[in-house]
């Protein structure tokens, strides 16, 4: 086991409180004063297929998964088999990583009733809570702290279902001694470096919990999508945030429309954007070429999934990077820029809209389903930096000045042909997806001139 780290994992069926269960222990780790990472997986259908949570707790920060996992707990045998390898492992197992010497591993299995013992609270459900409790004995995690966050968690929900899962953690707690022949110290948490008073000076966030307010303190005010594994959290982040602030949120009949609205809201001097993944970004690819012949400013986040096809929706991959870099038939301008961390995501979105508006084309943020799905503690974001930059963009004063027609694809020594939004007086202009002139009409050949 690492010194300053340990890594828990909870692997059953889809439906059996996997994801609630990591959801508690990384809040917990968090309150105590603990760095974390999370990775999870999980099926394309609803109930009964593999799913696991994994929590890595260090008392430095940690940007990426471990090795191996320390302590794990197997809630049914139908999920061993794509989320856990140390052999055939029975159902409601407890696994202990052991000594490593050289390529071998030695494990350390014991049965653990998780099953039973949920029966006695009189919920099944509450088998990820007994996995809590127990968990806080094994490592030294404060119990009490567990109830607290368990508390929160449920209370909204009655009295009865938060007493039946305090009651779980309480018997996980007490009963895993009688099955675990192991030496505690062995799986124990590391030593805390900071106290609970200060472990607000963290923020717990996905990849996608960042890019949202990133955007939208990048003057995002309009966004439409498709929902789509891994990229929904986003919309459904700015269907709950964006009208606060004068936005509005669109679900639209499919990708193509999202992206379609979005071209139209930035054509008209709204920032917008839409997220999707793989799948959503092929059939918006024909919508690419239109931002791009137009010169319209997009924003487009790809959250990317395995392919092709609907692919592997619930698993990662990076696999997008040709198809955004080259998206659209025919040659166009675009900028593909990829976050490496949850800070990277919050700052890329709203840089992409600046880069958008200062090169008139498509900008794609790029990156995985680990990075928009794992929850990890980062520093304070801070907004010192932010700053909005809409490019060459004409009021009516400035193209007043030209002292003739606005033309909007006018050659310009920096390539950039500055911008009237429609509404502008004296910036009434023709925009056509065709090849154009530089006042927009269509350029045809000429008849007269036959070759």
């Amino acid at each position: 086991m690492h010194t300053h780290s340990l890594t828990w994992k909870v692997i059953g069926k889809t439906g059996e409180g996997i994801d609630t269960s990591g959801e508690i222990l990384v809040s917990v780790a968090r309150r105590l004063g603990y760095h974390s990472n999370t990775f999870r997986t999980f099926p394309a259908i609803i109930k009964r297929g593999s799913s696991a949570f994994e929590v890595r707790t260090s008392t430095t920060p940690v940007a990426c998964r471990a090795d191996t996992v320390d302590l794990a707990f197997v809630l049914s045998s139908d999920g061993t088999s794509s989320d856990w390898d140390p052999g055939e492992i029975a159902e409601d197992g407890l696994i202990r990583r052991g000594v490593s010497s050289g390529k071998t591993t030695k494990w350390i299995f014991s049965e653990f009733p998780v099953t039973g013992l949920a029966q006695e609270t009189g919920s099944r459900l509450a088998k990820n809570m007994i996995v809590l409790g127990a968990t806080c004995w094994l490592t030294g995690i404060p119990i009490d702290v567990v109830a607290d966050e368990v508390t929160k968690l449920f209370s909204a929900k009655g009295p009865k279902v938060m007493e039946t899962n305090l009651r779980a953690v309480e018997l996980g707690f007490q009963r895993i001694s009688s099955y675990v022949d192991l030496d505690r110290r062995r799986v124990a948490i590391p030593a805390r470096q900071n106290s609970d008073a200060n472990a607000t000076n963290t923020m717990l966030m996905t990849g996608n919990d960042a890019i949202s307010p990133g955007a939208l303190v990048g003057g995002c005010r309009f966004f439409a999508g498709y929902p789509i594994t891994p990229a929904t959290p986003v919309l459904e982040w700015m269907a709950k945030h964006l009208p606060k602030f004068g936005g509005h949120v669109v679900q639209t009949e499919d990708e193509i429309a999202a992206l379609c609205m979005v071209i139209g809201d930035n054509y008209a001097g709204i920032r917008g954007m839409t997220a999707t993944s793989g799948p959503g970004i092929s059939l918006m690819t024909e919508s690419f070429g239109l931002a791009g012949m137009t010169e319209t400013p997009v924003v487009v986040v790809d959250v990317q999934r395995p392919g092709p096809s609907a692919g592997q929706p619930t698993k990662h991959e990076q696999g997008d990077i040709h198809h955004v870099v080259y998206a659209g038939h025919g040659d166009i301008p675009g900028i593909v820029i990829t976050p490496g961390t949850v800070q990277d995501c919050f700052h890329n979105g709203w840089m992409a809209f600046n880069l958008a508006d200062r090169f008139q084309c498509p900008v794609f943020v790029l990156y995985d389903q680990d990075l928009s799905l794992r929850k990890q503690t980062i520093p304070p974001i801070t907004l010192g930096d932010v700053y909005i930059d809409r490019g060459e963009v004409l009021g009516e004063l400035q193209v007043s000045s030209l002292g003739e027609s606005y033309h909007r694809y006018r050659d310009t020594p920096s390539g950039i042909s500055p911008r009237a939004w429609p509404g502008v007086r004296g910036g009434i202009h023709v925009t056509s997806g065709d090849e154009h002139r530089f006042d927009g009409t269509i350029d045809v050949l000429d008849r007269s001139t036959r070759v």
